[in-house]
């Protein structure tokens, strides 16, 4: 009795572990998941010296900042990420499940994470 349920425990936790690294797999296709992410200040000489690195297929920077702001008088930090180009299927891509991405023309470029989005003044 022992043996089989150390057995069912092995298939159950290796099943598992194959769901998870399937689902990850997809996912790193999908949404294009960077293979080295590296933050510094000089993110652009850094940009520039990667792109001339044999092997190299396509580097993308962006700007990341954190901000500190209040929702219903609860202090927090969130974190601003720049986007690449809709167009370039760039690296780590969005994948937005639901609603819709601020439009590219529009001349707002804030916009507040509610439903539905609404723009907000930069600050």
């Amino acid at each position: 009795m022992t043996v089989m349920l150390g057995v069912l425990l092995f298939v159950a936790s290796y099943d598992s572990f194959r769901n998870v690294q399937a689902s990850y797999d997809r996912t790193y296709a999908r949404t294009h998941f960077a293979d080295l992410t590296v933050t510094d200040d000089d993110s652009d000489a850094i940009a520039t010296a990667v792109r001339h690195t044999g092997g190299v297929r396509r580097v993308v920077t962006r700007t990341q900042a954190d901000r500190p702001m209040t929702i219903n008088g609860t202090k927090l930090v969130g974190r601003v990420v720049g986007m690449t180009s809709l167009k370039d299927h760039g690296i780590n891509d969005i994948d937005l499940t639901d609603g819709q991405l601020p439009d590219p023309a529009a001349t707002t470029r804030c916009w507040r994470n509610v439903t539905p989005p609404t723009p907000s003044a930069c600050r």
